[in-house]
């Protein structure tokens, strides 16, 4: 398993924490909103997610659209570059979208981008690159959908 800082390690887990119980603030509270350019890429999304008051919209319509989430982050590979650091993960996700009947899932590769704000790391970018359900075995796909774990304890949740 790789090895990440506290500091990562306290982000990521609030990310996935802040997601399962449906705190829109905890989310919004990893960001630098002061940070001029912050970009979100959902893979849901047509176009980027620019600037804070997208990104806060984003967190409050999503998790008002769902009625539970459960995301993992398994980390792969991180550096830091003078103030920023980034981090690339295996994520997962399951939910149940209130306006359908069954529950959805999926995995994607993630990318955090970070820097330093008052001594703590903060969101300036995230990015989603979802893996093409032709790559993945179907078995693990299902086993998204039906709300069990697809990444190893490992993982970050």
């Amino acid at each position: 398993m790789l090895m990440i800082s506290s500091e990562w390690h306290s982000l990521l887990t609030e990310f996935c924490s802040a997601w399962r119980d449906h705190d829109p603030a905890r989310l919004e509270a990893l960001w630098d909103t002061d940070y001029p350019d912050l970009v979100y890429i959902a893979e849901e999304r047509r176009d980027p997610i620019i600037g804070w008051e997208a990104i806060r919209a984003y967190y409050r319509d999503t998790l008002s659209l769902m009625l539970w989430m459960k995301v993992k982050i398994k980390p792969i590979r991180l550096s830091t570059v003078g103030e920023v650091s980034w981090l690339i993960g295996k994520g997962s996700w399951a939910g149940q979208n209130r306006t359908r009947s069954h529950v959805s899932g999926g995995y994607s590769r993630v990318c955090f981008l970070a820097h330093r704000k008052n001594n703590d790391l903060r969101l300036i970018q995230y990015v989603e690159a979802p893996l093409n359900t032709r790559y993945v075995r179907q078995g693990r796909l299902e086993r998204t959908r039906n709300e069990e774990s697809p990444l190893p304890d490992d993982s970050i949740h």
